[in-house]
């Protein structure tokens, strides 16, 4: 998604709730700073019959649309990295 919008082809992330905020932040983290993003109705799309998913797809048709055809809108900011900060550097303990 994000290699797709640096070109200019606008993209659109579809998440199962839970996974929305990782697609943000793995977005940001790649330098896309409005990734445009749909959630796919719950419950995970795994759990789901055909049924289930054609029928929530039609639901999620307008967003997806509405999305590539409007500006994205700006997310948070992704924080700076500390300068002391490294790979190796120990988070938690």
């Amino acid at each position: 998604m994000a290699a797709a919008e640096k070109t200019g082809v606008p993209a659109i992330g579809i998440f199962c709730r839970g996974f929305t905020e990782s697609g943000v932040q793995a977005c940001l983290g790649e330098g896309l700073t409005a990734p445009r993003m749909v959630e796919f109705p719950p419950p995970n799309i795994q759990t789901q019959t055909f049924d289930e998913i054609y029928e929530n797809a039609k639901f999620i048709l307008d967003k997806v649309i509405q999305g590539l055809i409007e500006e994205p809108v700006v997310a948070s900011e992704v924080p700076p990295q500390s300068e002391d900060a490294s790979p190796r550097t120990i988070i938690f303990k």
